[in-house]
């Protein structure tokens, strides 16, 4: 099952003095910018507006201070991920859709099963080892006895 996602946005006036949602500023080390929010692909301030989460097509309101926008976001997470634990968590469906044209290892069970079970099925010996095996035999000589083995 994947991991839910909690993204976090502001939602902030634009120079137009529209409104809009905007993805937050993260640090390398995951901790949120305060009042810095991504625009147009590049990094803007906004001290005006709040932080918002946005989940499964809702928008849920977190507040204005960043900080405690980035704990409400782990709270989130930490509370799916206990649901997923304790199997409260919904369950995706039940019917597995195929996703290679390789045969399921169920199938491929049946099948030779159904085989061996067959009446006029022998099984065939395994092939040898290699050649060495056959030229000890005939008493070749093989590699190991030219470094000096046996």
């Amino acid at each position: 099952m994947a991991q839910p996602k909690f993204t976090l946005y502001k939602y902030i006036t634009l120079k137009d003095g529209s409104w809009r949602y905007c993805t937050a500023a993260f640090y390398s080390t995951a901790k949120i910018k305060p009042n810095r929010c991504i625009v147009g692909g590049k990094q803007a301030e906004h001290p005006e507006g709040a932080y918002y989460l946005y989940h499964k097509k809702n928008w849920i309101p977190v507040g204005a201070d960043a900080l405690e926008a980035r704990r409400r976001r782990n709270a989130q997470l930490d509370d799916d991920e206990f649901k997923r634990i304790l199997g409260t968590a919904p369950v995706p469906s039940p019917t597995m859709s195929q996703t290679s044209s390789r045969i399921p290892l169920e199938v491929a069970a049946e099948n030779i099963f159904r085989i061996a079970t067959r009446e006029d099925w022998t099984p065939r010996p395994f092939a040898s080892t290699g050649h060495r095996r056959s030229r000890r035999m005939a008493g070749g000589k093989t590699k190991s006895h030219r470094l000096g083995g046996a």
